[in-house]
């Protein structure tokens, strides 16, 4: 469980350190202040680094650009992710970087724009060179068992696809194991089919008192929890 997370260059945060986390938290603050930014901060450094969890983000919030330079045969049209928004002060630069660290064994991540002017050319999942000139490279435990020197391909309009490159894909060089189930929960992501769903699951696990146990934090008197 993490106690502490530390925050350095992602959105509104230049630095930001919060302590004294326990299992059940309540973020309290005015709007655009940060809160849910720091949600998914938590939710890229319990996932060890996993790059999905950047194109959920970008998808939640809309920052996404759509290109018909490169037309797929399904659409006509490639959606990528706006990565510049990442970024405090949204700079896409060379050397930029962010990153995210906790306690209790949840290893660093990070995020950082890389040059291949003068190295090999990285490439996009479909074997294309970085038109850009630069790359989006992630560390962490996510991203390991692969080479170190390809990263995802940034357009000239400054997006990405997160498509997973075979760094990412399953049956690749193995990576380290997180056994860590991570869901970023909004109060307009999920309908009724998925939260029946999730509480399936809770039943099957027994895990239902725990889940009364931590909504007492907010509501003392609770007796129990059901999902009708």
């Amino acid at each position: 469980m993490l106690t502490c997370v530390s925050i350095q260059n992602y959105r509104g945060f230049k630095s930001y350190r919060m302590e004294g986390l326990a299992r059940v938290n309540l973020l309290v603050g005015k709007n655009n202040s940060g809160k849910t930014a720091l949600l998914e901060g938590i939710q890229f450094l319990t996932s060890g680094g996993d790059p999905s969890v950047l194109a959920q983000v970008a998808g939640r919030r809309g920052e996404i650009i759509v290109t018909r330079d490169e037309p797929t045969e399904s659409l006509g049209r490639r959606i990528l992710t706006d990565v510049a928004h990442f970024f405090h002060g949204h700079a896409l630069a060379e050397h930029v970087a962010l990153s995210f660290s906790g306690d209790n064994g949840y290893p660093a991540v990070g995020v950082q724009i890389v040059s291949h002017k003068n190295e090999r050319s990285a490439t996009s999942p479909g074997g294309r060179t970085s038109p850009s000139g630069v790359s989006l490279k992630i560390t962490g435990p996510a991203a390991k068992g692969e080479r170190d020197d390809l990263g995802f391909a940034v357009s000239r309009e400054g997006g990405v696809s997160f498509d997973q490159p075979p760094r990412f894909r399953r049956g690749s060089a193995p990576r380290q194991p997180l056994d860590r189930h991570v869901l970023f929960v909004g109060s307009d992501s999920l309908n009724s089919i998925d939260l029946a769903n999730m509480w399936d699951e809770i039943i099957e696990t027994k895990q239902e008192l725990e889940v009364a146990e931590a909504m007492r934090v907010l509501e003392k008197d609770l007796d129990s929890v059901h999902f009708k």
